[in-house]
């Protein structure tokens, strides 16, 4: 959300101050803005929804974490993935054995110390700032602002920036000079 808020920020800003007329600097614009949301998206919310981590890499995480887990917290869970009579996974009871032990020295310890919260509070303040910064240029100008997001949306419409000068003639001259 900050990465594409600031992306509309820059570009409608740009087309606010050199007030850009052609049509195919518009339409590169408009496609700066998806270009920007479309890289966003890949960067930040993809790996998020589509980086499942395995049990056993989590474990492998939490074993790096608390050294006296040793390897068994992997081991465990790669046990309980075995069935009960699998001839190539060793003895049941030494496998049950190994689980138990695990079990017990995870109830141990706490586990809420190894989630880090800062990266999360990062993109909601980074967020926050956008939204905010957003929310103030459209209170500050709404009218201004609904133009820049109709031009940004629409490059091949007719919307106009307001002229900030209306030069007429007082009195029209009648003839021009040579």
């Amino acid at each position: 959300l900050a990465v594409f808020l600031g992306g509309v920020l820059a570009v409608g800003l740009l087309d606010y101050f050199l007030r850009v007329e052609l049509t195919a600097l518009r339409i590169l614009l408009s496609l700066a803005v998806l270009l920007i949301a479309g890289l966003a998206v890949y960067r930040f919310l993809l790996p998020a929804v589509r980086g499942r981590i395995s049990d056993v890499a989590v474990a492998q995480r939490l074993q790096d974490r608390f050294p006296e887990l040793g390897d068994r917290l992997a081991s465990a869970i790669e046990f309980l993935r075995e069935p009960e009579e699998s001839p190539t996974a060793g003895s049941s009871m030494l496998r049950r054995a190994v689980i138990v032990d695990a079990t017990v020295e995870v109830r141990k310890l706490d586990l809420s110390a190894v989630l880090d919260p800062r990266p999360m509070r990062k993109a909601l303040l980074a967020a926050g700032v956008g939204v905010l910064i957003f929310a103030t240029i459209a209170a500050l100008s709404w009218e201004k602002t609904w133009i820049g997001l109709v031009r940004l949306a629409n490059p091949l419409g007719s919307t106009q920036w307001p002229r900030t000068n209306a030069l007429v003639f007082t009195k029209a001259p009648d003839k021009l000079a040579a």
